[in-house]
């Protein structure tokens, strides 16, 4: 019997050193397709950044399309009129093109500023939102990365300090320019339909007063730690949304106000 098992494990031994080296290569590729990936990312991205005109004055142009908009944001929207404004988090690694697909919420959600594959994605807008006029709040989702990109360090706000260095967001559209404070930081989830619960996704325009101070008295509620920031009915409000990988539908969340109106 020990003669036989000898015997396997001599005929064996090869194919499982085989199995074992061609799963270091699979892995060594995986990985370094992934390290390309985000390097080509970055690029793009520092092209994207250098697209950016920043005139002394913040004059307008007519698009391509014939639509008056920043000059700033002229050339990155007449490469792809999906391109909706451009969103900053100063001392963050958040400083990307934000875009906008209403046909089609989810279509950046695996690809890049000019379409391509890219498993980080682009920053968007949700559907229901809209620009012109601007809706009370506009929900802009990205991606929870390990690679520390695009909304991962969303989650840094979990710390009250954190939050008192990054109190500012910078959200320019290509029709203005914007400044929003934080008003709340919180975790919920994606919900069912059926679940009686707030669900702060499901606010984009305020039908009243009434509506608009319940969606603030409820973020409030969830929030972290409280700001001191307060918003009344006709503020605009901006919200970012990530995910918590949690496997259970966890989004983390950061709502802001408007404190310098597009103009």
């Amino acid at each position: 019997m020990k003669d036989r098992i000898a015997e396997l494990i001599h005929h064996t031994k090869p194919i499982m050193i085989t199995a074992a080296v061609c799963l270091f290569f699979l892995s060594a590729t995986v990985l370094l397709g992934s390290h390309i990936q985000n390097l080509r990312d970055a690029k793009t991205l520092a092209d994207l950044a250098n697209a950016r005109k920043k005139p002394a004055v913040h004059d307008y142009v007519t698009a391509a399309d014939g639509k008056p908009i920043l000059r700033e944001y002229a050339e990155l929207y007449n490469t792809n009129p999906d391109f909706i404004g451009w969103l900053e988090i100063e001392g963050t690694v958040i400083n990307y093109p934000v875009m906008y697909t209403p046909h089609d919420e989810e279509y950046y959600i695996n690809r890049d500023f000019y379409g391509k594959s890219s498993s980080n994605g682009t920053l968007f807008v949700d559907a229901d939102c809209a620009f012109n006029p601007v809706s009370d709040n506009i929900i802009i989702y990205g991606h929870n990365k390990a690679n520390g990109s695009m909304f991962s360090s969303l989650l840094n706000y979990k710390d009250k300090d954190y939050y008192r260095n990054h109190r500012i967001i910078r959200f320019d559209t290509i029709y203005g320019k914007g400044s929003y404070e934080i008003i709340a930081v919180f975790y919920s989830r994606v919900y069912r339909k059926s679940d009686n619960v707030f669900k702060f996704y499901n606010f984009i325009d305020a039908g009243n007063k009434e509506e608009f101070d319940s969606f603030i008295r409820n973020i409030k509620a969830l929030s972290l730690y409280d700001t001191g920031v307060d918003a009344e009915y006709g503020d605009k409000l901006i919200t970012l949304c990530t995910c918590t990988n949690d496997g259970n539908h966890g989004r983390f969340v950061v709502v802001a106000k408007a404190v310098a109106r597009q103009s």
